[in-house]
């Protein structure tokens, strides 16, 4: 079974390392977890609350979570 946790995304220079300082701000849910141990670059697939660019589902880096309560 899936969790999803809900998040809003703080902008940090990962953040905009991606080019997407505008996204800090936007709130959504964490729909995968890509911090394993193994991967080179930590993160989440999070689907956003609102589209960004025409797009809900966007690669955060993790640094770049804050996670709601």
């Amino acid at each position: 079974m899936k969790v999803y946790h809900r998040i809003t995304i703080k902008k940090t220079p990962e953040l905009s390392a991606y080019r997407l300082a505008a996204i800090a701000g936007c709130h959504g849910l964490v729909t995968e977890d890509l911090t394993q141990e193994h991967r080179t670059v930590k993160g989440y697939m999070v689907y956003l609350d609102e589209p960004f660019q025409g797009e809900h589902t966007w690669f955060i880096p993790q640094n770049s979570i804050e996670h709601e309560d």
